[in-house]
């Protein structure tokens, strides 16, 4: 979602993976540069809204993460690097942006641009079209917190950042990535065990406990907190998958043997063997 994503469906699709793949765009950066300013003021993570609870949620749930963007920008520094007034536009394919624009014929290209007739890039074989390169620089007459459509590094090259908490699989070349170890909590800001799990009666809960879950143990655990009391059959359907017997069965096991007594057993059901979080337990 673009501008006004639901935090809590994100949420949920996140603790029961009900999706394979989930994207969430988020424009406040590129929302930002399109207001006028003589000031410099570079983005902060307050700016960007429940972007680090969004991933902290994904890692806690055993999804990998990748951050990413389209493209970067350049942004202001000074009113001396505009490079003249931005040409007004007509039709979509010849508008002029604060970073590039079309040349005349006998127009001189600005001294820091690079000139392209390139047919993947302007439609019109006769045109020209100059990319800004020098960071900074800019077309129009109001100086902006940022801009972009030119060629310079800051907005051609792309960071691609990949959060997990476990080390990737091995590459089609057999070769594993080099494993980074987690950081201690006192560094992470965070307690890289603690799991978070939303109650049958809605409220969030951080439990922390003193070893690191599995993804599927992860699933199970939060499946059985939101349920409150439910059988086999609800787990594989809540988890995407039949095989739960030896997860459920090792993570009983595991939270027994911490002393967390949070999973009662009900006996059997129609649908396989029945559970019982015990939240009054986290009361």
């Amino acid at each position: 979602n673009k501008t006004n994503w639901d935090d809590q469906q994100i949420f949920n699709d996140l603790q029961f993976h009900q999706v394979d793949v989930l994207a969430v765009i988020i424009n406040t950066i590129d929302d930002d540069l399109k207001n006028a300013t003589t000031s410099v003021r570079l983005p902060t993570l307050e700016d960007l809204g429940s972007l680090v609870q969004i991933v902290r949620k994904g890692i806690e749930s055993g999804w990998p993460v990748l951050l990413t963007s389209d493209h970067g920008h350049t942004w202001h520094r000074d009113k001396r690097l505009r490079r003249g007034e931005a040409q007004a536009g007509g039709d979509k394919e010849r508008r002029a942006g604060e970073r590039f624009i079309f040349l005349t014929r006998n127009q001189i290209s600005p001294i820091d641009a690079i000139v392209t007739s390139d047919p993947h890039i302007v439609v019109d074989k006769n045109q020209r079209l100059a990319l800004l390169t020098a960071t900074g620089s800019y077309f129009g007459h109001n100086p902006r917190r940022g801009y972009h459509g030119g060629a310079s590094l800051e907005e051609v090259v792309l960071p691609c950042i990949r959060l997990m908490q476990n080390a990737p699989a091995a590459d089609e070349t057999g070769e594993s990535a080099a494993r980074v170890a987690p950081p201690k909590s006192s560094e992470a800001g965070y307690d890289l065990n603690g799991v978070v799990i939303t109650l049958s009666d809605r409220r969030m809960v951080t439990l922390t406990l003193p070893f690191t879950l599995t993804p599927i143990e992860v699933k199970l655990l939060q499946a059985l907190a939101h349920f409150g009391e439910a059988s086999e059959a609800q787990l594989k359907q809540s988890v995407g998958s039949r095989r739960i017997s030896g997860p459920l069965s090792n993570l009983l096991d595991r939270l027994a043997a911490a002393g967390f007594d949070l999973v009662e057993y009900k006996g059997e059901g129609s649908d396989g063997a029945v559970y019982r979080f015990r939240a009054e337990l986290l009361k």
